[in-house]
């Protein structure tokens, strides 16, 4: 079997907004094993500028993981930005805090779900399929 046969087929393109550095290489490593490219940023701002990328290279995002606390801005401004833009594009937002203590004023957006840290692959691969992906069993 060659390399390219190794890999598991390509599912879509994830957006990847984590600040911190280990949780990010652990969930893009998750997100590559499950089947999806992932384009990662740390910063609202970055990830605004992959969504440009992206859409200049005519490429479509299949879902969003959104980081609540970013060095640039709240996660929640980022998801209202996101769905802006594409309000179907699912998005988990990825948070430490309860759902009852954030102040997701996100209105009437939809596909939107908390993915709670910390989260291992099942649990990663859980809220990727109740966002109604396919993934790809560890």
């Amino acid at each position: 079997m060659n390399a390219r046969e190794d890999q598991p087929p390509r599912r879509g393109i994830i957006l990847l907004v984590e600040d911190e550095p280990i949780v990010a290489m652990v969930a893009r490593e998750i997100l590559e094993e499950a089947g999806f490219r992932v384009a990662a940023a740390s910063h609202g701002s970055q990830a605004l500028a992959a969504v440009r990328a992206l859409d200049a290279g005519g490429e479509a995002l299949t879902l969003a993981i959104v980081d609540v606390g970013l060095p640039d801005m709240d996660g929640d401004a980022l998801v209202r930005l996101l769905k802006a833009q594409r309000p179907d594009l699912p998005v988990l937002v990825s948070t430490g805090y309860r759902a009852d203590e954030l102040d997701l004023e996100i209105g009437a957006a939809t596909r939107i779900a908390l993915l709670p840290k910390p989260y291992d692959g099942s649990t990663l691969r859980a809220a990727l399929r109740a966002m109604g992906l396919e993934v790809t069993d560890d």
